[in-house]
């Protein structure tokens, strides 16, 4: 019993841990590379939506992990503004990159520490 728990069940469990983490990982990047080219509703719609169609799954992984992402989000909603010719600016641009990378590296430790 306490073989296949080692051999069969936590490997399953680890991997699909991972899957989950790395995904979080794309949509956090690939948000950051719409706002590195200054698409801030793009940024805002890519974590918005992973959220909204991941969010059953997030019991399972770290809450660390999750309260940033969520807190991100927040970052994104609250900062993005409609601006002049209903172009988005966002305020605090250098504070949400930062915060960003201080994710990312996060999601960087806990899929390393899965493979």
């Amino acid at each position: 019993m306490t073989n296949n728990f080692f051999e069969n069940v936590l490997p399953e469990k680890k991997k699909g841990l991972w899957l989950c983490y790395s995904e979080m990982k794309n949509a956090v990047q690939k948000s950051y590379e719409y706002l590195t080219k200054r698409k801030y509703d793009d940024a805002k719609e890519i974590i918005l939506s992973y959220i909204s169609k991941r969010y059953k799954v997030f019991e399972n992984l770290d809450e660390r992990v999750i309260s940033k992402l969520e807190e991100y989000s927040e970052m994104l909603d609250n900062d993005v503004k409609k601006a002049f010719f209903i172009i988005p600016t966002l305020h605090n641009h250098a504070e949400v990159k930062t915060f960003v990378s201080e994710l990312s590296e996060l999601l960087d430790k806990k899929i390393d520490s899965l493979k």
